[in-house]
């Protein structure tokens, strides 16, 4: 199943759904397991809690990512995306950072 948290903007929803089917089709054809994507992010997202600074961004950018590769991928989709629908990329940051902050 493949979905994303409502930005507030059609743009970046979209953006961030061709995001998740390219690296979920391409970690599907390159026998990257979801049990194995789970289990990394789930074990980054603990030692961020627990107060280690990954230099990362998020767990797809980590180069021990089992789906690394594909999720750098998936990033020029959704660059691209952005672009061609006439958003900047610092916008769409923004527009996901709302998810977090809850203030749309």
């Amino acid at each position: 199943m493949i979905g994303a948290a409502d930005t507030g903007n059609d743009i970046s929803n979209c953006a961030i759904l061709v995001h998740e089917i390219v690296e979920s089709f391409l970690n599907f054809l390159h026998g990257v397991k979801e049990e194995d994507i789970t289990l990394f992010d789930k074990k980054w997202f603990a030692e961020e809690a627990a107060g280690v600074k990954h230099l990362q961004e998020g767990p797809g950018d980590d180069p021990l990512a089992p789906y690394h590769t594909w999720h750098l991928v998936a990033t020029r989709f959704e660059r691209e995306f952005i672009e061609q629908a006439g958003m900047s990329w610092a916008e769409h940051e923004e527009n996901c950072s709302r998810v977090y902050r809850n203030s749309y």
